[in-house]
């Protein structure tokens, strides 16, 4: 096979499956110094690459994803330049089919991350379910840069993801970070239920920041936060460096199955991440995160989906009614004495 001195990563969006490429393209490219990584992404994400080692390079796709096949056309047209030997598809949709048929049919080699559509309608049917933990998303890049002849070893961190050193800070005050959004019902927990949890934390002494973004979630989480004097909303025009080292200060991550759990899983802050429609099984739990702090029913219809639904599909949402929120400070203050026992 070839050498390969040119690569092209494609992962356009979201958010949340973009940062979990990040921890396998650094060790690639960390591991594979002689290769120039190019990673086709939105715009917006570019942030999220601040650390990356040197021979990765960040190729915006904006302009490729409005006209259609035309646009396509042109976004291929403006990669071609970089001479390209070989393409990963971390992506798998129309869009990225339609670029690798294009490389393909010029010579370049091509792989396309394998999202096992079959097993995963098992795992999520309501009738006749089975319920089979599918293989990391992170494991599955692996897999597709192995096809194209390329090594990846996972026994390691990457030295480039952020290292950050917690500000100073009195040692007994805990801080929380919780996240209580995702962009679909079956995967938020209920506010009534996050904001006892809230205002529970808040009576034991915890500093507890809350991460939103736009106008309606700052609503709710000011509701949220009401009656709770140690609590306060981190401002949602963060850059993603400043959110990652903010987030990097924490004593724990509280978030639902969204973005912000891989935020957080990039900085190596513990998460206690809370389950519904979406389980652990599907796949995406955060980076080097533990199922340990994974809060779940384990319900005969979980999951219901891989990504998330606008509602539950046999309308009682008992998945996330169910999980108390004695429950989820449990989890939260175990992950907290788990670690300062670590550190002692």
């Amino acid at each position: 096979m070839k050498p390969i001195k040119e690569l092209l990563i494609i992962r356009m969006s979201a958010l949340g499956d973009v940062a979990m490429t990040i921890p396998i393209i650094y060790l690639l490219a960390e591991q594979n110094p002689s290769i120039s990584i190019r990673v086709l992404t939105r715009e917006r994400f570019k942030g999220l690459f601040f650390s990356c080692p040197a021979n990765i390079s960040i190729i915006s796709c904006d302009f490729g994803l409005s006209n259609g096949i035309l646009g396509i056309w042109r976004l291929f047209k403006c990669i071609k330049k970089y001479h390209i030997d070989a393409i990963a598809d971390l992506h798998g949709i129309l869009r990225s089919y339609i670029l690798d048929f294009l490389f393909a049919i010029t010579g370049t080699k091509v792989a396309i991350v394998h999202k096992s559509r079959s097993k995963r309608k098992a795992l999520t049917r309501l009738k006749n379910k089975r319920k089979v933990q599918q293989k990391s998303f992170f494991d599955r890049y692996v897999e597709v840069f192995k096809r194209l002849g390329l090594d990846v070893q996972l026994s390691q961190n990457s030295s480039y993801l952020p290292v950050i050193t917690k500000e100073d800070r009195k040692e007994n005050i805990k801080r929380i970070g919780i996240a209580p959004f995702a962009r679909y019902f079956t995967k938020v927990y209920p506010a009534e239920l996050m904001k006892t949890v809230i205002n529970n934390l808040s009576q034991k002494g915890y500093a507890i920041y809350l991460f939103g973004n736009g106008a309606h979630e700052y609503n709710i989480m000011q509701s949220l936060i009401a009656e709770s004097p140690n609590a306060s909303i981190v401002p949602d025009k963060l850059s993603f460096q400043e959110q990652l080292e903010f987030m990097a200060t924490l004593d724990v991550m509280v978030s639902m199955d969204s973005a912000n759990m891989h935020l957080a899983s990039l900085v190596n802050i513990p998460v206690a991440s809370i389950w519904g429609g979406t389980t652990p099984l599907c796949g995406f739990l955060g980076w080097q995160q533990s199922k340990e702090n994974a809060i779940c029913m384990d319900l005969p219809c979980q999951p219901c989906s891989i990504s998330g639904t606008a509602e539950c599909p046999l309308h009682h949402f008992s998945c996330m009614n169910s999980i108390s929120p004695d429950r989820v400070i449990q989890n939260i203050e175990n992950i907290i004495t788990l670690n300062k026992n670590k550190r002692s």
